[in-house]
């Protein structure tokens, strides 16, 4: 299982990715994007899920199937629309 989120503090914008693996924590990824003028929620998200897909290629064992939770719907959605927005060549 694998925990995405974002986080704004003090006008900055930043996600923070976890892994889980039996019953503890596997592994922990973060990034600071920069300004939340530079930077959107949608963005945030989305580079949260690059984080989760690279903790997930880093591991040297093989993984048959994998969860990851994330609190966003517009990202999912955004990953089915292929018609451009701020922030979708991330999603690209």
């Amino acid at each position: 299982m694998i925990y995405t989120d974002h986080s704004g503090h003090n006008k900055k914008i930043g996600v923070a990715v976890i892994m889980m693996k039996h019953r503890g924590r596997h592994k922990t990824l973060k990034y600071h994007l920069g300004d939340e003028t530079a930077h959107t929620v949608y963005k945030a998200e989305v580079v949260a899920i690059i984080l989760a897909l690279h903790i997930l290629t880093g591991l040297k064992t093989v993984i048959n199937e994998v969860t990851v939770g994330m609190d966003n719907q517009v990202v999912l959605l955004g990953m089915q629309n292929q018609r451009s927005k701020p922030g979708h060549h991330l999603v690209d």
